[in-house]
């Protein structure tokens, strides 16, 4: 009787490791997402032996769409791709003085184009609990890392102020809990917290100023920082494929 008890709990315990969440039952999908975000930081530069002179600066991001999409392993996780930013941009900016009787230009105050392009993406590879049980929500906890490009080159248009350009490389690594909630065979909701764990990057930057020596006028730097204090929430719409 031990015996029979002792193979009808293997035989339990098997046949649950090998079911498998209906939901989970697809090889891809597609992701719309929208990620929300805010940031402050605090400088604070001293003035005097007495004074001292602080500034805060915050950012609120409401509304930011991206797209990823995501693909099955052997063990039922998930790998996802996605692109978190794609922008380029190009400015300009004219003042002139004017005569008022006759509106004839007199001079230019101050004139500038400008150009700057970004571009990131983040790699995530995505645990799923709840494998075993037919449920349709299903928690995840994903480890990512977004590796992104910036550059920007500003050109005055005037004789006493000169070029600056330059580019950013860096990579962020985030952790990153969420939830999903199945709620057709094809479509599913995901509600996730990334939370950025590092942010590291490198800079180059290049002051055309004939004043400085061709060494001094590129100038490289690099920062690292643990948690640097940007809080994200990050909501999505899949669609199985």
């Amino acid at each position: 009787m031990k015996i029979y008890f002792l193979i009808l709990f293997i035989f339990s315990f098997v046949n649950s490791g090998l079911s498998q969440n209906p939901n989970l039952d697809y090889s891809g999908a597609f992701k719309i997402y929208n990620t929300s975000s805010f940031s402050q930081s605090t400088y604070t530069i001293p003035d005097s032996s007495v004074y001292s002179k602080k500034s805060t600066y915050s950012n609120l991001q409401i509304f930011h769409p991206t797209i990823a999409f995501q693909w099955k392993t052997k063990k039922n996780n998930f790998h996802e791709v996605e692109l978190t930013d794609f922008s380029f941009n190009r400015s300009s900016f004219l003042r002139e003085e004017i005569l008022d009787s006759t509106g004839a230009i007199i001079q230019t105050l101050w004139a500038y184009k400008s150009t700057s392009s970004f571009v990131s993406a983040r790699y995530e590879f995505i645990v799923v609990f709840n494998k075993s049980k037919d449920k349709k929500i299903v928690p995840t906890l994903g480890f990512a890392i977004r590796p992104y490009f910036k550059q920007s080159d500003f050109s005055p248009q005037i004789s006493n102020v000169y070029p600056v350009s330059g580019f950013t490389l860096g990579m962020g690594g985030y952790l990153i809990p969420g939830i999903s909630y199945y709620l057709s065979s094809r479509i599913f909701l995901n509600l996730s917290l990334p939370i950025n764990i590092f942010d590291s990057s490198f800079k180059r930057s290049h002051f055309e100023d004939p004043t400085l020596t061709q060494s001094q006028q590129t100038v490289y730097s690099f920062e690292s920082d643990m948690f640097p204090g940007i809080y994200y929430l990050r909501f999505g719409v899949g669609i199985k494929l």
